[in-house]
């Protein structure tokens, strides 16, 4: 009797261990996720909001050549 409740407390712990390995190893894979979201969407973001930045206090001719320099990228 003994011998199987050690048995079966050796088992619910390799289990758990086992769950814990791969709960890492999902929230690893979140995170490496998430960081190849920012990396490849902040970018363009910070440049949208800098060129917001200059066209505010650009005058008309700089406005002017901000904004066909910002068509001719797209």
């Amino acid at each position: 009797m003994v011998d199987v409740l050690f048995r079966m407390a050796f088992l619910m712990l390799y289990a758990a261990a086992w769950l814990l390995v791969v709960a890492t190893l999902l929230a690893l894979n979140l995170l490496v996720a998430i960081a190849r979201l920012l990396w490849t969407r902040l970018p363009p973001l910070v440049a949208h909001i800098r060129t917001e930045r200059r066209l505010r206090r650009a005058s008309v001719q700089e406005r002017a050549a901000l904004v066909g320099h910002a068509v001719s990228l797209h």
